[in-house]
């Protein structure tokens, strides 16, 4: 029989302190997410909403937040701190990792398997103290059928960074190939 972890109870597992929902989205998107594309345009009353369906997690530095190759269907928008983005690459010179990206606060990571289903692309590892904001999809679907503006307004802004990676993934190969 197959049975679904609670949220709170998965992230604990993965040694995060859970802290109960995001109190204050509104004050922390004047302060430390200024520039969140996941949060633009929002008012105070939908970030509330919002916020009131996160979870709020915290790492210390050096600890893992997402495994490569694991399965996940939830997501992350990183309220205070900075996450190493990185991904196993084998290569004639053996196995090495490659580092995707650093992210700061408002950025969002783990979308894609949150959608998908499929098995986590990249690991994420906090470089420094991270507060989280833990969005899963069935809180997402809670969040469309409870607030069906924010729900709307949540999918529509992470297609958008999904687009958006794409493109610049895209740009990325084309540079690669006019190389060789």
């Amino acid at each position: 029989m197959f049975t679904v972890t609670p949220l709170p109870e998965l992230l604990a597992g993965l040694g995060l302190d859970v802290l109960g929902p995001v109190q204050d989205l509104p004050g922390l998107t004047r302060h430390e997410l200024h520039d969140c594309p996941l949060l633009e345009g929002m008012s105070e009353g939908e970030l509330r909403g919002l916020g009131t369906a996160m979870l709020q997690a915290h790492a210390r530095a050096g600890q893992a937040l997402i495994h490569e190759g694991e399965l996940g269907d939830w997501m992350m928008l990183v309220l205070r701190g900075s996450v190493d983005v990185f991904k196993h690459v084998d290569g004639t010179q053996g196995e090495r990792t490659a580092r995707l990206a650093v992210v700061l606060p408002g950025a969002t990571i783990g979308e894609m398997s949150m959608f998908d289903g499929a098995p986590r692309y990249a690991s994420c590892v906090a470089l420094t103290d991270v507060d989280v904001g833990v969005l899963s999809r069935q809180q997402i679907a809670d969040l469309i059928a409870a607030y069906p503006t924010v729900g709307a307004k949540v999918l529509m802004r992470l297609n958008q960074q999904l687009a958006q990676r794409l493109r610049n993934t895209s740009n990325q190969l084309v540079r690669s190939l006019k190389k060789q």
